[in-house]
């Protein structure tokens, strides 16, 4: 809105026998018109504007609407035609309006799908915004993707400190890292599990020998090279879903591949043996005997108490402990171990109750 001042000074003349006229802030007929006329226009520029920003908003909400849509899908990480062309829309809007906006040129960026050539648009949202959850974020993917060290534990501690996280997921983080096998490769499926997980990793050097295979990072052509040149075999198919996992799977059976409970069961159901190997599940090779026993004995048992200790009520993350517990509690009866039999069973009842899966856990233990 237009803010105008308007000074109006009066000049007057002293001469010998003239009226001094009395000074007066009354405007003259024609000054009221003309400052009508002005209030009418600041009027429509404040309306034209107010719809503007409100168009702007919608369009900005509505992508980031159709992002999260992608994001958190149980089936694919490409977006589809549609999906893309709404976004382009939506986009487009928002350049018409303000192409030099934070929002811009984050989404012009975002729209790529790690398409590098690109990384201008995200290097002037920083300028922006530079602590913005989307900037590190997308930052970090960069600087990982094309093994940048330095630059990626920078944005991860940025990342981790202007960015809520409940701390669950850090602490479930730590432990899917710390019951993998040695020098696996785990596959991640996005924001809630890769992020926390790389910054366990990398920040608080927490298991360097497990090496992060992000859902999302596989839409990057730069990500698909690099694990071509660690032997990794690709699918000639681009779009990331679950027919594109399973190929990939196929192809690269022979290396030591799990994957995260978080990834949806669409995309593992295909298995030819899905079997619980710490916190995470293989789909083609069998765990070393006693793996899980020797692993909940040793480390989880401890980890997996301190966080039930520590953790909130309806707290649904801790259900993915559940599939390592009920594996180790099979073992246990069988063995005909009574003692261990009831204290790990204690443990699972516990966690059936906090993330609230008490009739589905006592289906299985028969309760």
């Amino acid at each position: 809105m237009y803010k105008m001042f308007i000074i109006f000074i009066f000049f007057t003349s002293m001469s010998f026998g003239q009226t001094v006229p009395p000074i007066t802030n009354q405007a003259s007929p024609e000054e009221k018109q003309e400052e009508l006329q002005q209030n009418r226009v600041n009027t429509f520029d404040s309306q034209a504007l107010s719809v503007r920003q409100i168009e702007f908003q919608e369009n900005v909400n509505a992508f980031y609407s159709g992002i999260n849509a992608i994001n958190y899908s149980s089936t694919r990480k490409t977006p589809t035609s549609q999906q893309k062309q709404q976004l382009n829309k939506q986009l487009k809007t928002i350049e018409k309006i303000d192409s030099e906006s934070f929002e811009y040129h984050l989404f012009k960026y975002k729209l790529g799908n790690y398409d590098f050539s690109k990384i201008n648009h995200l290097k002037k949202a920083a300028e922006l915004k530079p602590h913005h959850q989307e900037v590190l974020k997308e930052f970090s993917a960069f600087s990982y993707i094309n093994g940048n060290e330095r630059q990626l534990r920078k944005y991860l501690k940025l990342y981790s400190q202007f960015n809520y996280k409940q701390d669950e997921f850090y602490v479930m983080a730590r432990n899917v890292l710390l019951s993998m096998p040695k020098n696996t490769y785990l596959i991640t499926h996005g924001e809630n599990d890769t992020y926390p997980i790389l910054i366990e990793q990398k920040i608080k050097n927490i298991r360097p020998d497990v090496e992060i295979i992000s859902l999302d990072h596989l839409q990057s052509e730069d990500f698909r090279e690099k694990l071509k040149k660690q032997g990794f075999k690709m699918p000639k198919k681009l779009i990331i879903d679950t027919a594109f996992f399973d190929v990939f799977m196929h192809l690269n059976k022979t290396k030591n591949i799990v994957v995260a409970p978080s990834v949806p069961r669409s995309y593992i159901e295909k298995g030819e043996e899905i079997t619980s190997m710490g916190l995470g599940f293989a789909l083609f090779s069998n765990p070393q005997k006693d793996y899980n026993r020797m692993l909940y004995e040793q480390t989880m048992r401890k980890q997996i108490t301190e966080h039930i200790n520590n953790s909130r009520e309806n707290a649904p993350i801790m259900s993915n402990y559940l599939p390592f517990l009920l594996k180790v509690r099979n073992e246990y009866n069988e063995r005909n171990d009574i003692e261990s039999l009831q204290e790990i069973e204690h443990l699972i009842l516990e966690i059936a109750r906090l993330s609230n899966k008490q009739n589905q856990v006592n289906r299985l233990l028969n309760k």
